[in-house]
Formats: C-alpha cells, sequence, structure tokens
C-alpha cells in the first residue's frame, strides 16, 4: 500500500498493522515510543485540536505528537490522510474539504508545498508547483486549504 493508501477504508486491525509495516519506510515512524488508537475513533489528545472539539485522529503518535500515516477527521466534514511529521502534515497527502473539494500532492508545515493538484466539486482541476498553500497561475493565485490562507504577492518577470 503507498503512503497515500486509502486508509478510510481499512478497518481498525488493518489500519493498525499497516502503520507497523509503515515504520520501516518512515525514519520519523521508528524513532521513540508509539501506540495506535485502541478504538475505532478517539478524541484527539493533541493540544492544537483541544479547541477542535470533534476532530479525531487515526494513526501513530511519537512523543505525544502524530507522526508517520494517519487520517484526520474533522466534525465539519473535512478529512486528511497522509503522513505526519513532528505533530505537522509533512510529505504527501489527501485532504478533502466538506464542500467536496480536494487537493492531493506534497504538503510541509500543514500546507500545500510542491508538486500537487487541486480538483474543485464542479470538476476545475489546478496542477502544478504549490508554494506555501498556494499555486500561482497567470491571472490569479489558488489558496488551500482554506480562502483565507494568505499567497504571496507573484515575483514580478
Amino acid at each position: 500500500m503507498s503512503a497515500l493508501a486509502d486508509f478510510a477504508s481499512l478497518s481498525l486491525a488493518d489500519l493498525t498493522a499497516e502503520i507497523v509495516a509503515m515504520q520501516k519506510t518512515f525514519p520519523l515512524a521508528t524513532a521513540g515510543t508509539f501506540s495506535t488508537v485502541t478504538s475505532s475513533r478517539q478524541d484527539d489528545p493533541s493540544p492544537a485540536d483541544t479547541a477542535a472539539r470533534g476532530t479525531y485522529f487515526e494513526g501513530l503518535y511519537a512523543d505525544g505528537k502524530r507522526n508517520g500515516p494517519g487520517m484526520m477527521t474533522t466534525s465539519a466534514g473535512a478529512w486528511f490522510q497522509g503522513i505526519w511529521r513532528d505533530g505537522r502534515i509533512n510529505g504527501e497527502g489527501r485532504w478533502r474539504r466538506p464542500n467536496g473539494d480536494v487537493y492531493a500532492g506534497n504538503w510541509r508545515d500543514n500546507r500545500p508545498d510542491g508538486e500537487g493538484t487541486l480538483t474543485l466539486k464542479s470538476g476545475e482541476r489546478y496542477t502544478g508547483i504549490w508554494v506555501h498553500g498556494c499555486l500561482t497561475l497567470a491571472d490569479r493565485q489558488i489558496p488551500f486549504p482554506s480562502p483565507a490562507t494568505k499567497c504571496e504577492a507573484p515575483a514580478a518577470p
């Protein structure tokens, strides 16, 4: 199974087996003390999500932070499946907004960064190199995951 495997379709036992198998692939997933969730859904103990009640995470923790493959679901209906390092989304992953928009590609520090594709619910697709959560096109910039993401002004030609 790849890093972008459909973790959402796995049972907890299968997810746990997949995570254990993937520990050899991800260097941070072999350091520290790990535990998997003990039920199919558990309130996320991450301090960053304390205010966001209803956010759930299924995957690995190391030193109290998300590390390795996992899946996060929010009470608003958004979800992310992919890779965490030191408690932040870093690596390949897929984020689905509640409205059906999906970004799939590379992430750094919780933002799209690197090659990726945003597919809107309408079917429109935007593929390219994302920088700090923004894709710059000839006529505009597209922020993700939030429309409130601040995009830097494009460099002058």
